[in-house]
Formats: C-alpha cells, structure tokens, sequence
C-alpha cells in the first residue's frame, strides 16, 4: 500500500512541475516573440537601407558621371576627334 501512494504522489509532483515548466517555457516565447518581431523590422529596415546606399554608390562609381565630374573641374583636354573618310581594304582580292 506505502508504495502505491509514493508512485500516486511521485506522479502528482511530476504533473504539477511540467506544469509550472510549461508556463514559464510558454511565458519566456510570448516574450521573445515580440523582441525577435522588433529584430526583423529592423533587419528590413537595414536592408532597405543597404540597397539604397548600393545604389548610390553605384551611380557615384559610374565611369559616365566621374566622366562629367572630371569635364566640370577642368582635369579633362577637349581634343578633337580624328576620322578616317576612306576606309582602306584589311585584304587584298586577287
């Protein structure tokens, strides 16, 4: 008889701590679920971010506008272009 009330109150005191595990488990993911929420809007906000700044980095680095900037400050001579009229044969007929 002892040993049936011990395995009955073994089993009520697993019950009631997996119990108590499961609240506070289920407590700490509500909560980290709102901080991981706020973590994702700013990854998106990083990445925007990111792509624009790309972009921008992309048209400062184009040869066409260092091109123009270079024209602006004078570091470029206007040479004038040289064309051929004729255009000679690259082979000979026979």
């Amino acid at each position: 008889m002892k040993r049936h009330s011990f395995v009955i109150t073994f089993a009520l005191f697993i019950i009631v701590f997996l119990s108590i595990v499961q609240v506070v488990v289920s407590n700490r993911l509500s909560t980290d679920g709102i901080g991981l929420g706020k973590i994702e809007d700013e990854i998106r906000f990083y990445k925007a971010q990111n792509s624009l700044l790309s972009e921008e980095l992309f048209l400062a680095s184009s040869l066409n506008n260092i091109a123009s900037k270079a024209t602006n400050l004078g570091f470029i001579e206007n040479k004038s272009q040289f064309v051929l009229k004729t255009s000679l044969p690259f082979a000979l007929k026979p």
